[in-house]
């Protein structure tokens, strides 16, 4: 499984450092006996490939924005759904499991139009508001999962001690849930991040792409450049790569460490 996931990434990987000789080249090379790193010059000096610097900063400033966001809401949210009984809960709950059955394209245009009368076409503003839209349901039934895996003896042990309930979610329940968190944040940050058919339809100018509408724009009907394309997809995995190994050390954390102490 890792192989056939895998395969695809590496081979991008690999046709990023090939010369456009070398990718069309049969029978196929698999490793490159010339590599170079000219694709990668190219990317970031021609001024036909545009600003990558400024696309990899606009993803970045969605992403971030939506996902801390997403995460604030879905914990609050979820630590309520997960712990208080009120009139009307399941059929929110519901009501956001309906909201996921919708495909992004069938939901398109009205988007759109609410974005036209907003005035905030060709703005980050309105993909935040879109990311968040898409994402937060599901993100509020991950951080229900989560809350609902701590046992409420732990907050009633915390209210003995005197803490009010405000004081028990922020420093008991949420170091604890720790680890559910990151996992609605690694969702929304890759949602977002690859986000591609709202982005397109609502952002027009070229200073406000993001890079998955810049990588989408490398590939033309008449000629697909892959040496390009891989160069620019590695270079936009990094971030990626990066805020999942970032991320990788709260979840050892949240698997090892223990709720109470003896």
């Amino acid at each position: 499984m890792i192989i056939v996931v895998l395969a695809p990434l590496i081979w991008v990987g690999i046709s990023s450092f090939k010369s456009i000789t070398d990718v069309h080249k049969v029978p196929i090379e698999y490793i490159p006996r010339n590599p170079t790193i000219d694709t990668y010059k190219f990317i970031f000096l021609d001024p036909r490939f545009g600003n990558w610097e400024k696309f990899i900063f606009n993803s970045l400033k969605i992403s971030i924005i939506t996902t801390l966001i997403v995460t604030s809401v879905a914990s609050l949210a979820g630590y309520a759904f997960s712990r208080f009984r009120f009139k009307g809960a399941s059929a929110m709950l519901i009501l956001f499991l309906i909201t996921q059955m919708f495909p992004g394209p069938s939901i398109l245009i009205p988007i759109y139009r609410l974005i036209d009368k907003l005035g905030l076409l060709d703005t980050h503003t309105a993909i935040v508001l879109v990311d968040i839209t898409l994402t937060l349901p599901f993100a509020i039934w991950l951080a229900i999962g989560s809350f609902e895996n701590i046992p409420i003896d732990i907050e009633e042990a915390a209210y003995i001690d005197g803490c009010s309930p405000i004081k028990t979610f922020f420093r008991v329940i949420l170091p604890i849930s720790k680890i559910g968190l990151v996992s609605v944040a690694m969702y929304t940050f890759l949602l977002s991040w690859s986000e591609y058919v709202f982005s397109l339809v609502i952002l027009s100018s070229e200073t406000q792409r993001t890079v998955a509408l810049q990588l989408g724009s490398m590939a033309s009907e008449i000629n697909v450049v892959w040496n390009e394309i891989g160069a620019a997809t590695m270079v936009v995995s990094i971030p990626l790569l990066i805020f999942f190994l970032w991320a990788q050390k709260y979840f050892v954390k949240g698997m090892v460490a223990g709720a109470v102490k003896e």
